[in-house]
């Protein structure tokens, strides 16, 4: 079976990959390689893969690189999906991992190679983006995949979608039993991932905080950033920029809390995987997939963010919301056996049932 796999230009697609939608089409490509698939990827030149690699640019021509008003990776992108709606006769399958889902499925009419499109991503919340996105999978033989039930549970009928839970290459996460005094928070450094509510909470409970990721890139985030942040990063409150593989590697086996306090309904959140692979617990909000990933009490603790009303609200062993359920968590860490949390992991999020999955599902709709 001939498989493309679309990635997004934002970074190169690696083992190495920091950001999630990255990250994942590295595990899903390198998986299905190794499951002896002929699988092309069209991604960034700097791109390290056993496929077969196809560009049209390098993340250096993509990465915060603007012409005019004109953000050049979307440019890009766009040059790639003609490049595969050209070669998409030689696939069986083509696999969409864009970031802005819609930039390929939106030409479905104009190629006949079944698409499944794996969801990153918010965007399709919105009503505008939403219709564009049933009208462009209204074909029997396309498939949406949602990372999880609690995004699926949110597109209704009208759309052709299945569950595949995204699973890691644990072995690259070496397991510890122990762990140093700090909190991690690693993300990019925007609003919506809850930065200001890890540094209010490693301010109140006076604990050393690591923030490690990307800088913001758009201007609304630099100034907010700028100002709301940035003024409070201190030795204890520290700030160490975007972090290498292994630093990230050794910064999750090291630490004694992962912290994600996301304001967004995150798809999954392969970072919380990354982390309970390692043995690090998890301090999240019950925001978006959370609670499908993270068990409560067992692997880490789950928060209510606020009063909204959210699957599970009030059901958690914490019982306060917000920053204040966060300093709770952190603080009754202890209660949690870091085994555990790599054990659930190797039960329930490991690549190898991913690519299973995926496999299974291209094999039926490659018969339609």
């Amino acid at each position: 079976m001939k498989i493309a796999v679309a990635a997004s230009l934002l970074k190169p697609i690696s083992s190495e990959a920091t950001g999630g939608t990255e990250a994942f089409a590295s595990i899903l490509t390198e998986g299905l390689v190794k499951k002896g698939l002929d699988v092309t990827l069209f991604a960034t030149s700097d791109s390290k893969t056993a496929a077969k690699l196809v560009s049209v640019c390098s993340s250096k021509q993509t990465t915060g690189v603007y012409e005019g008003n004109v953000e050049t990776r979307m440019m890009y992108q766009i040059l790639q999906v003609s490049q595969i709606m050209e070669q998409s006769a030689e696939f069986d399958i083509i696999h969409n991992n864009y970031f802005h889902f819609f930039l390929l499925p939106i030409f479905t009419p104009f190629i006949k190679t079944p698409i499944v499109t794996t969801m990153h991503n918010h965007f399709w919340h919105y009503p505008n983006l939403r219709s564009v996105l049933v009208k462009t999978h209204n074909r029997e033989k396309d498939v949406i995949v949602f990372a999880s039930h609690a995004s699926k549970n949110r597109i209704g009928p009208e759309i052709n979608a299945e569950v595949i839970h995204h699973g890691i290459d644990i072995s690259p996460y070496p397991f510890s039993s122990k762990s140093e005094d700090y909190v991690l928070w690693l993300s990019r450094l925007i609003p919506a991932k809850g930065i200001k509510d890890a540094i209010t909470v490693s301010q109140r409970g006076k604990f050393k905080l690591i923030v490690a990721g990307g800088p913001p890139l758009l201007p609304d985030d630099k100034e907010y950033i700028a100002k709301e942040v940035e003024p409070y990063f201190s030795e204890n409150t520290k700030y160490i920029g975007t972090v290498t593989d292994e630093e990230k590697k050794s910064l999750y086996q090291k630490a004694k809390v992962f912290l994600f306090p996301t304001h967004l309904d995150e798809e999954f959140g392969l970072v919380l995987a990354e982390a309970m692979a390692s043995g690090t617990p998890v301090v999240a909000y019950n925001r978006g997939a959370v609670s499908e990933v993270v068990q409560d009490g067992v692997t880490g603790f789950i928060v209510d963010s606020d009063d909204t009303s959210r699957p599970g609200k009030g059901s958690w062993i914490i019982k306060k919301q917000g920053v204040d359920g966060l300093l709770e968590a952190i603080s009754r860490i202890g209660e949690i056996n870091r085994a555990n949390c790599r054990a659930h992991i190797e039960k329930n999020f490991l690549r190898e049932q991913m690519i299973e999955k995926y496999v299974a599902l291209y094999n039926r709709i490659a018969k339609k």
